[in-house]
């Protein structure tokens, strides 16, 4: 098992900070996936007082403040964008880590992510087909609840 990284983060206001729970710096600075699952599983516990119920694919309209917020503080303290580039508000983590914040979210019984139509369909396009203008314009922006997406 590996030590977690401790890299420079950019939070939703464009400040910076250390976190020992960010993306790696390198290959080999990846944090092991059973170590990322309990620090998520601990940061939830510590955090899912002001979260919404898991709701499901696409909020509710009567949860949409608390969701945002919600989706606000995850990317404030770096557990939005999981396995999204770092450039683009992301953690540069795997798919691996990222389906391990969403079992550790399925267990807390809270969302993984505001909903699934901006984080999964309009991000995941964007990042595979999207120009690096339109990645630059929506994705940072989609991850910190800027702009949401239905």
């Amino acid at each position: 098992m590996t030590a977690p990284a401790t890299v420079a983060t950019t939070g939703p206001t464009g400040t910076t900070g250390a976190t020992d729970i960010a993306g790696p710096t390198s290959t080999t600075d990846m944090v092991d996936v059973d170590q990322f699952l309990a620090l998520a599983q601990d940061w939830l516990t510590d955090n899912n007082e002001g979260a919404p119920p898991d709701y499901g694919a696409i909020c509710p309209p009567d949860m949409i403040d608390r969701a945002l917020a919600w989706q606000r503080l995850l990317f404030a303290e770096g557990w939005a964008g999981i396995d999204w580039p770092v450039a683009y508000g992301g953690r540069g983590l795997t798919p691996e880590h990222r389906a391990a914040w969403v079992r550790a979210c399925a267990m807390a019984g809270v969302p993984p992510f505001l909903n699934m139509v901006g984080t999964v369909l309009a991000g995941g396009s964007t990042l595979l087909f999207g120009t690096d203008e339109q990645k630059d314009e929506h994705l940072r922006a989609i991850v910190s609840a800027e702009h949401t997406w239905c």
